[in-house]
């Protein structure tokens, strides 16, 4: 399957959209507010006068995660480099941060601000995201670390860049596809927003994939949902709560990738939203056992797993990435979930109450064995066996 690279915390939006502004290149640096020095800590932390590299990320961000080896890679080509200050901050707490070091490696000066005072001046928004700043404090590239190169620092260290450097992206012209679902979204999001249009459903089917948009309110009087470009596998095992691999799909659907918009103020559960895209189809579904490859989790170490149990009122995110999964103060079956689609494997938990507490948890996903020494970590203790499970047909209506 596509890798999916995924950053959820509440989403509400329909393009276009705007934000606030982040800070620009040209900008004079807002000041670095750092509560704890974590790792890598420089033997001088007065940070004037020096040029500074800073990191925006979190323990709970995948893609971030995803760019710690680049960004190491820069850090030790620069290490001679004694004006030079590789920063990654974030803005959680130093114990939860030591624990994710003790299994991602970092060559950077790691700290945090518990404030949030930096983010909040920097105007971070979204990360992971990346700031070079001069050693007369002015902010001379913005991006993603991703996209950061040794001959850009190079050139800003040894006064090449005599004006800020701008990194200009020029669009190709968009496809078919992607004219298809940019109307597509508009129309939905126009339907989806509509509140004397309280009845909707519609859904489209299509062999081409763009960025996936998936947004979801609901409440004991209402469910609206909009969905775009997911894989349609994919989409009814989350309705089944099931593994994709459990998904049989008739051959004239089984790569389609499904589109929909869904409001009701009547039919107002997740299952019904499930019987409207099957009657759309035209498709049912038998269940049979079958034995397939799983990945059995079992908590072993309840006393290292509540480390880790969170209870925060209002923040709730996941993130998925090529190499990562992570929940932050959310349920442990959505980790799961994000497993299941990772290794194509059904993911069979063992009865534990613990396991429906909200969690703060990072995995790494890369492949099996960095799986099982990550659930290790936490006191979960990740084992592949063969199992029964049941496996969804889907056919045709006669």
């Amino acid at each position: 399957m596509p890798q999916r690279y995924l950053l959820l915390v509440v989403v509400l939006f329909f393009a276009p959209f705007t934000t606030l502004a982040q800070v620009k290149t040209g900008d004079k640096a807002p000041e670095i507010h750092i509560t704890n020095w974590i790792k890598n800590a420089p033997q001088s932390k007065d940070l004037s006068g020096k040029f500074i590299v800073i990191d925006f990320w979190a323990t709970w961000c995948a893609p971030c995660l995803e760019s710690v080896p680049h960004m190491n890679n820069l850090a030790n080509k620069n290490k001679a480099r004694t004006n030079l200050v590789f920063l990654s901050i974030t803005d959680e707490k130093e114990d939860r941060v030591k624990a994710l070091l003790n299994r991602v490696d970092f060559s950077s000066t790691v700290v945090s601000d518990e404030t949030r005072q930096t983010f909040d001046d920097f105007n971070i928004k979204d990360i992971p995201f990346c700031v070079v700043i001069d050693d007369k404090n002015t902010i001379r590239w913005i991006g993603n670390p991703g996209d950061l190169t040794n001959e850009i620092i190079s050139d800003i260290l040894d006064g090449r860049v005599t004006s800020p450097v701008v990194t200009t992206i020029i669009p190709s012209a968009p496809t078919q596809a992607e004219k298809m679902y940019e109307a597509l979204t508009n129309r939905y999001a126009t339907y989806y927003k509509d509140q004397d249009l309280p009845e909707y459903f519609n859904m489209t089917l299509s062999l081409f994939q763009v960025s996936r948009t998936f947004i979801n309110q609901h409440s004991d009087s209402y469910y609206n949902e909009l969905l775009i470009s997911d894989g349609l596998a994919y989409r009814l095992s989350t309705f089944l709560d099931i593994a994709e691999n459990q998904v049989i799909l008739p051959d004239r659907i089984a790569k389609s990738y499904i589109s929909y918009c869904y409001k009701s103020q009547r039919k107002i559960e997740a299952k019904q939203v499930l019987k409207a895209i099957l009657n759309h189809l035209n498709v049912e579904y038998t269940v049979s056992d079958s034995l397939m490859d799983a990945i059995q989790l079992e908590v072993v170490d309840k006393k290292i797993l509540k480390k880790f149990v969170t209870d925060l009122p209002h923040i709730s995110r996941n993130s998925f990435s090529a190499s990562y999964a992570a929940i932050d103060n959310q349920r442990f079956h959505l980790l799961a979930r994000a497993i299941q689609a990772q290794f194509q494997k059904v993911v069979v938990t063992k009865k534990d109450n613990i396991l429906d507490d909200k969690m703060s948890l990072t995995i790494k996903v890369d492949n099996i064995q960095n799986m099982i020494d990550s659930f290790n970590a936490y006191g979960i203790k990740a084992t592949l066996v063969k199992q029964k499970v049941p496996v969804y047909r889907f056919t045709e209506k006669r």
